[in-house]
């Protein structure tokens, strides 16, 4: 998706009497609109009540319009452009403008969660670094429901052959048991 940055609109009519809203580029060395915006209601989004526009009046205001080529071809081959939608221009914020602490906050947040969550759904396990393969750590090992393995090595065994082939964690103990009678 392109972006372009406009600091000019114009209301006018297509040929068969539509209303569109031709898009002038911030260069001014362009003499024609860079985009057409069929959707008046789009204006609203920066700003710009569309029902107030008159006519062949031009407004000055700077926003970015974002469009992609269309399938659609003009006369000399070229393709049109269709504008998806309209962004208002913001201030870069810069430190000192701005206390970050809220954000870091809601971050920190984020990740306490994220963590939380993929050991419930992907808990670490304990692989031999010579062989590659599962090794017995129950402390390391948990059940869906919160729940430790314990020490015992058949059931640690059997979390583990769980874990492959289901590729998620057992919801508990008795339904590690119950899915391993099942396989006996």
């Amino acid at each position: 998706m392109e972006r372009e940055l406009i600091s000019r609109i114009q209301l006018t009519t297509t040929q068969a009497g539509k209303p569109v809203v031709h898009l002038f580029s911030t260069d001014t060395r362009l003499q024609f609109p860079v985009l057409t915006l069929f959707d008046l209601s789009a204006l609203e989004s920066v700003g710009i009540d569309p029902n107030a526009l008159a006519p062949d009046d031009e407004l000055h205001h700077r926003f970015y319009a974002y469009w992609t080529p269309s399938d659609k071809t003009n006369s000399a081959g070229n393709p049109y452009r269709d504008v998806h939608y309209l962004e208002p221009l913001t201030q870069p914020a810069t430190a000192t403008s701005v206390d970050p602490s809220a954000a870091l906050t809601e971050l920190r947040e984020i990740r306490r969660l994220l963590v939380a969550l993929s050991k419930h759904l992907a808990p670490e396990l304990p692989i031999d670094t010579e062989t590659g393969e599962l090794t017995p750590g129950p402390s390391l090992m948990a059940y869906a429901n919160g729940d430790h393995v314990a020490d015992n090595p058949k059931e640690q065994q059997a979390f583990i052959a769980y874990l492959a082939a289901e590729k998620n964690c057992p919801p508990d103990r008795d339904a590690l048991r119950a899915w391993f009678l099942a396989i006996d």
